[in-house]
């Protein structure tokens, strides 16, 4: 495959846009983009818009100077530089120095080639080359038109683009099948334990369908059922651990922690970045999780979040991990009697921690706040219902929950693979085969 090197100013237009005022802003309107909101949508997340533009401000502009259309390239030239947008068919506008705008490409570079190559260590590394500033860095207009771009013929870019994408809709689709499989089970667990409407012996919702309802304190409930506490359905709660750095001493049992921060990324199969510590042996054999475990948050948070985020611990969690697991010493690890309850105890602490319950389980002043989780264990009253419930949402729950994490496994074994061939295609030590067909306008991100 030949390459041939550009600057790329040759290939596209680079400009930035008409100059907009704070006396424009508006309550709504057209959203007006920053750098931050770009670097929202680039990773899919919902924007937290708080600017806008009028429409007649906005047709000025568009007639006058023009705005970006779909299939034009948008970059972050401030703050966190080189992250690309492609613009899709949408409506806005956005601030001249935050983002820099490619537009009018000519035939021998496609816009999607360029998306990747900002993404790539070639690109990254010419972004490095022409960034201006120290306390704040910076990209001008004049030195992106100088950035060096070495590009295959039309034909492998769009293999090079297609091939990447299939990935890249792959991690998509297993993301899109992650958070409704998590969105399903949260639903179930309310339906069933909340609303009372589990299925019966004729498989017809519970309470809706006539089920007997009996008296407590906390309202009515389904008969068999009781009021009682979290901690008639767990052991003594085990203390997490934090070890050493390094081997030393008797410290010398090799394990992943996991950590508040981590909890996130293991509930759908990744590991975080849950650092390698060394303990104990005698400690190790007291907090390993084992499958059914609950780890539970118990120092951190933040005035908008309570402590308390949750990880249920299955044999996909622990296989996937190359060292056995404990927690960190700011959690605790809830083990419950049976490990068929583990599910309805995760899904239930998570119920109370979205619901801000645990705000009122806390104490310790300013800082770091810390949750009284033995009040929540041993004081808080709660609904229990029967055996049988618990088993049957643990044998429905529990396939959900290895699926999410079979899937977890697959998007960082797609996403390693993705970041492996990415560069070998864009420098070309990696070609791919002549037979391969592609059509442009298949093409999308």
């Amino acid at each position: 495959m030949e390459f041939k090197e550009y600057y790329l100013g040759e290939l596209c237009e680079i400009k930035s846009s008409k100059r907009i005022y704070a006396k424009d802003y508006v309550n709504k309107g057209i959203p007006f983009y920053r750098s931050k909101e770009i670097i929202e949508k680039s990773k899919g997340l919902d924007i937290s818009q708080n600017l806008y533009i009028d429409n007649k401000k906005f047709e000025e502009i568009e007639e006058k100077h023009g705005i970006p259309e779909t299939g034009d390239l948008l970059l972050t030239s401030v703050g966190t530089l080189g992250v690309p947008y492609i613009v899709k068919n949408e409506k806005f506008y956005f601030k001249d120095g935050n983002l820099t705008w490619f537009t009018n490409f000519k035939s021998l570079l496609n816009q999607y080639y360029l998306f990747y190559w900002f993404k790539s260590k070639e690109g990254i590394g010419e972004i490095n080359r022409v960034t201006i500033g120290s306390t704040q860095k910076a990209l001008t207009i004049k030195n992106l038109r100088y950035l060096k771009i070495t590009l295959p013929d039309k034909k492998n870019q769009f293999k090079i683009i297609n091939l990447i994408q299939k990935i890249e809709n792959k991690l998509e689709n297993n993301k899109q099948v992650i958070a409704n499989l998590e969105e399903l089970s949260q639903t179930l667990f309310k339906r069933w334990f909340v609303d009372f409407e589990f299925p019966d012996e004729n498989g017809n919702p519970y309470k809706s369908s006539g089920g007997e309802m009996i008296d407590s304190e906390l309202g009515e409930i389904p008969e068999g059922w009781k009021i009682g506490h979290f901690s008639h359905f767990c052991k003594k709660p085990i203390a997490g651990d934090w070890g050493k750095e390094q081997k030393q001493g008797n410290y010398v049992k090799a394990v992943r922690v996991i950590r508040g921060a981590d909890i996130n990324d293991y509930s759908k199969g990744g590991k975080g970045k849950s650092p390698i510590r060394f303990i104990l042996q005698k400690n190790f054999d007291n907090k390993k999780l084992i499958s059914g475990d609950i780890i539970v948050e118990i120092s951190g948070g933040s005035p908008t979040q309570s402590t308390g985020r949750t990880l249920l611990i299955n044999n996909k969690v622990l296989k996937n991990s190359e060292y056995e697991l404990v927690c960190t010493n700011f959690c605790k690890v809830i083990r419950p009697v049976d490990e068929k309850f583990g599910e309805w105890l995760a899904y239930y602490f998570n119920y109370l921690y979205f619901r801000d319950v645990f705000f009122n389980y806390e104490n310790g002043t300013t800082g770091i706040k810390n949750l009284d989780y033995k009040s929540v264990m041993n004081t808080m009253k709660i609904i229990a219902p029967s055996t049988q419930i618990l088993n049957n949402f643990h044998n429905l729950i529990s396939k959900y929950k290895i699926n999410i994490q079979y899937l977890g496994m697959e998007n960082n074994y797609l996403t390693q693979l993705r970041d492996t061939l990415l560069p070998k295609l864009m420098s070309g030590e990696l070609e791919i085969p002549d037979d391969i067909e592609v059509n442009e306008d298949e093409l999308s991100i």
